[in-house]
């Protein structure tokens, strides 16, 4: 779905559906355009060419490529490496007539994205890697992709707001969100920070234990190997943090003297 101002954002389920559809397909993928079919043909294990209007675009590297949404005579089309660690990239496919061209390769890695536009501009605006914020991708019409460095998105909720507006919303949201920032950073560092960013960022909704606003993730695609937790004290404020490493075992920043709430003390259990 295309929104001009809306929230559609594409995961990896719909990936997923992208891969399966390909599969059914065989080696070949064909859409009509203005400047008339457009075609993705299987080139090698990891190549694939791009033909449109007489025109070749070689598409190097990647396991799967893939036609997706239509924006006006734009074509997203998604080139998927077939690893975890860095699944997935994009370019905008013009298919005006005269004026066929494809753009350079853009992306944060990440599989999952949303579209807007307004009367002038395409942007497909995605998540970086853990603790980096947003990154937005520009296409104005003119033949580039200008990336915009959108950082962290603001909650509002900064920890004069409690824990109970928390309830319900992601771990990863609460560890990244600008207003936390400082209190995060004086308890453990930018360093371990960051790695606990990186290894919750695959998580469970906040829920109250107890006194306690707590929630858990994972790393994507490593969730066997790095998992943490966070936790509010609904009370007094107090934070807790813990973090396992497959290897390197398990940290906890924060005062637990009076005991683990569940969620940290799963984290903290791991072998």
């Amino acid at each position: 779905m295309i929104c001009s101002k809306g929230e559609a954002m594409r995961g990896i389920g719909a990936v997923l559906a992208v891969l399966i559809a390909a599969g059914a397909a065989g080696a070949q993928e064909v859409i009509d355009t203005p400047s008339g079919p457009a075609v993705i043909e299987k080139a090698g294990d990891l190549d694939h060419v791009l033909r449109i209007a007489g025109t070749s675009f070689p598409i190097e590297g990647m396991m799967l490529v893939a036609f997706g949404e239509k924006v006006g005579n734009l074509v997203l089309v998604g080139q998927y490496t077939g690893g975890s660690g860095c699944p997935a990239f994009f370019a905008w496919l013009d298919t005006t007539p005269g004026k066929v061209r494809l753009t350079e390769t853009f992306g944060t890695c990440s599989e999952a994205y949303e579209i807007t536009t307004d009367a002038e501009t395409v942007t497909v605006t995605m998540p970086g890697a853990p603790g980096q914020g947003r990154s937005a991708f520009v296409w104005d019409g003119k033949g580039r992709v200008v990336e915009q460095r959108l950082g962290m998105e603001a909650t509002g909720l900064g920890p004069e707001a409690g824990v109970e507006p928390w309830v319900g919303r992601s771990p990863y949201e609460l560890v990244t969100a600008p207003e936390w920032a400082g209190v995060f950073t004086a308890l453990m560092g930018g360093e371990a920070l960051a790695r606990v960013q990186a290894g919750i960022a695959l998580g469970n909704a906040l829920e109250r234990q107890g006194e306690w606003l707590a929630g858990q993730g994972c790393q994507p695609h490593m969730c066997d190997a790095v998992a943490a937790a966070v936790a509010v004290h609904a009370g007094d404020g107090r934070v807790v943090v813990a973090l396992w490493e497959q290897g390197a075992g398990a940290q906890v920043w924060g005062d637990a003297s009076a005991g683990f709430p569940p969620a940290v003390a799963e984290v903290m259990a791991r072998r």
